[in-house]
């Protein structure tokens, strides 16, 4: 998961050093950087119904099969309270995680569009993409996108941790 963000932020960082390679490169920039979160939010949802010591219903786990972003955040979102998983996020965190899982899934909402220049039935797959994209602001706010996300699992991963340990030592 690690290796789409750090792929994608390396190849925007030689973009905008070099101001060379945009036209060849935003295509895996963008896939990459979606692709992370995808991974993310998959890795929440999961994380999160441990901790709160849940079953996914039928339509999360349907989902985990998926690529849709929105639909992933959509799940997770409501499992985001600190009766359930002890996190709560701030309304401004959740309407800026909101704000980019809706754009990316605006743009690709299947995880397709920027891997392949037409769907199976021929269509163009960027029919809603902008005509212009600035690579560096893009990649400024996949980094935040990306780093409340990480925050978010490593906090689970430690309470995760501190559950397993007090159940090992018969709490």
């Amino acid at each position: 998961m690690e290796g789409y963000r750090r792929g994608a932020l390396i190849l925007a960082q030689h973009v905008c050093q070099t101001l060379t390679n945009q036209d060849f490169l935003l295509y895996p920039i963008v896939y990459l950087y979606r692709h992370h979160v995808e991974l993310a939010l998959k890795q929440l949802l999961r994380s999160a119904a441990a901790l709160a010591d849940e079953e996914l219903d039928p339509k999360a786990s349907q989902d985990l099969e998926k690529h849709r972003i929105d639909q992933l955040w959509a799940d997770l979102k409501p499992m985001l309270t600190s009766e359930r998983t002890g996190v709560d996020v701030s309304q401004s965190e959740s309407e800026g995680i909101d704000s980019y899982v809706k754009q990316l899934s605006e743009i690709d909402p299947q995880a397709q569009a920027f891997r392949y220049p037409r769907d199976k039935r021929g269509n163009a797959s960027l029919d809603k993409a902008p005509e212009y994209i600035n690579i560096a602001v893009f990649a400024e706010h996949m980094e935040q996108l990306c780093t409340s996300l990480d925050a978010l699992d490593s906090y689970f991963d430690h309470e995760l941790d501190v559950k397993s340990e007090m159940a090992s030592d018969g709490y």
